[in-house]
């Protein structure tokens, strides 16, 4: 694993990060706040902050993550004394057993069932295979090879 260099051979380029121009949610965007700004992100309701705390320390940095309106700084350690990690939490019901059929085996569904090799980990041999005799491209009319010099 390496540590992201932002896609030096394409920033150097003038174009985005891959990561940015192949986004299909959009959720990462490469640029100035001023850019950000103007691509019209921060019309519902988002803001950038760039202001972490670690407890008492404050850091700045030059990257910026999307909050709502009513936060101005990202407290990581709170984040951390707040997480649950799911338990206790009011979850709904999972959907994945809505809208399905039972399962059936293959007989029962009328798949016909296929023999299978004594052991199918092993190397098939190929098959010999012989190419029938075919008049037109190898063959002339009369009955010379093409190409062959003759009478």
């Amino acid at each position: 694993m390496r540590k992201c260099n932002l896609c030096y051979d394409r920033t150097s380029q003038g174009k985005g990060p891959m990561c940015t121009t192949v986004c299909p949610t959009q959720a990462i965007f490469y640029g100035t706040y001023e850019e950000w700004v103007a691509a019209g992100r921060g019309r519902q309701g988002a803001k950038p902050v760039n202001t972490f705390f670690f407890g008492r320390q404050q850091v700045r940095t030059r990257n910026y993550v999307v909050l709502t309106e009513e936060h101005e700084e990202l407290d990581l350690l709170a984040l951390l004394d707040a997480r649950t990690l799911g338990k206790g939490s009011e979850l709904p019901q999972a959907t994945a057993a809505r809208h399905v059929d039972r399962w059936v085996d293959a007989q029962t569904a009328g798949v016909p069932e296929r023999a299978a090799p004594p052991n199918p980990w092993t190397p098939r041999e190929p098959q010999p295979f012989t190419m029938p005799p075919s008049p037109g491209y190898f063959s002339r009319p009369n009955g010379q090879a093409k190409g062959a010099k003759g009478a």
